[in-house]
């Protein structure tokens, strides 16, 4: 959630130092299904959101767990868009807000 307590449909949620990942849905809920002899004690989630800082939090024992998110200090993100044209030549562009 954001801190106006709003969900973040979208926010692409890791387990840190693993392939493992997914995103929350429009009421900013997600479900990561992780074997659990990956899990270490200093196993902690990271909660990422394009104009926001991102989050980590540790595992530990929970099942169910809420973060709030802060909007980037800078105020600026940067976007890069790979497109093919055609005639399959790459286009980059980059949009910066």
């Amino acid at each position: 959630i954001d801190h106006e307590v709003l969900p973040l449909p979208g926010a692409t949620v890791i387990l840190e130092g693993t392939e493992y990942e997914t995103q929350t849905d429009f009421d900013g809920k997600y479900y990561l299904k992780v074997p659990i002899d990956i899990l270490a004690e200093e196993s902690k989630l990271s909660f990422h959101f394009v104009g926001f800082e991102p989050s980590y939090m540790p595992i530990k024992n929970y099942k169910y767990c809420s973060i709030t998110m802060d909007y980037s200090i800078s105020g600026q993100f940067e976007i890069e868009i790979h497109s093919k044209n055609n005639k399959s030549k790459s286009i980059v562009m980059f949009l910066v807000i």
